[in-house]
């Protein structure tokens, strides 16, 4: 049997956004945002691609989008400037949403990004992460995380933060605290959802990582040298 294509990490562009949304509505069925609909996911995906205040990158095999990872140097720059550029078109595409008393407050807590976090809140954000069902536990999460790591670092980002991660999530909250993140706090996210809030230090981030990737290479060594 001939081996895998190995994935390629590479920034998102524009024409990647409707299978980014098409990945995150299949595998974050919990997300509030992408009950929003797939016309705004595109148009916020697009937007984030393009930001300076934005990171979004995308893991691809035999040129299929199979992952992505949504973070922000500035979340709140991010959304601002989101609304400023993009606020009549997405509110057209939201329009029939907002009849729903729950949607209209999920759009307006995402997209005023929650006024009340705390300001002395890192800036950096992990937004979203979502990984194809059948790509998962590929490495590919590994390889988009170390992607982000080294853009974060190019930028002086020495900390970030991850702020929806359910409580009860046990897996997320194991990957994080993997990383080395450490809990700020847990807070209520939009109808009563509890989530713990992580703080990551990027330099601490990219030695798990790398050493991840080093047993994980070690790992593919043995299995064809036997």
């Amino acid at each position: 049997m001939s081996p895998r294509t190995p994935f390629a990490i590479r920034p998102a562009r524009a024409e990647d956004a409707p299978a980014i949304t098409e990945i995150a509505i299949e595998v974050l069925s919990w997300s509030r945002i992408y009950d929003l609909g797939p016309s705004f996911a595109n148009i916020l995906h697009r937007h984030i691609a393009a930001s300076e205040h934005g990171l979004l990158s995308v893991g691809v095999r035999d040129e299929e989008v199979m992952g992505f990872l949504i973070g922000a140097f500035d979340a709140k720059l991010l959304f601002r400037q989101f609304l400023l550029r993009h606020g009549l078109r997405a509110g057209l595409a939201l329009a029939p949403q907002l009849l729903s008393p729950r949607r209209a407050a999920t759009v307006f807590r995402g997209l005023t990004y929650f006024p009340e976090a705390p300001a002395d809140d890192p800036g950096a954000e992990i937004l979203s992460f979502a990984i194809r069902p059948e790509a998962q536990r590929s490495g590919l999460g590994t390889a988009l995380f170390r992607d982000l790591v080294d853009r974060y670092a190019e930028r002086g980002t020495n900390r970030l933060k991850v702020g929806t991660i359910d409580v009860e999530n046990e897996a997320s909250n194991r990957f994080f605290a993997g990383l080395g993140a450490t809990i700020l706090r847990s807070e209520t996210l939009y109808s009563g959802k509890l989530v713990n809030v992580y703080q990551c230090d990027i330099p601490t981030m990219r030695e798990v990582l790398e050493a991840r990737v080093a047993t994980r290479r070690s790992g593919e060594l043995g299995a064809a040298v036997s």
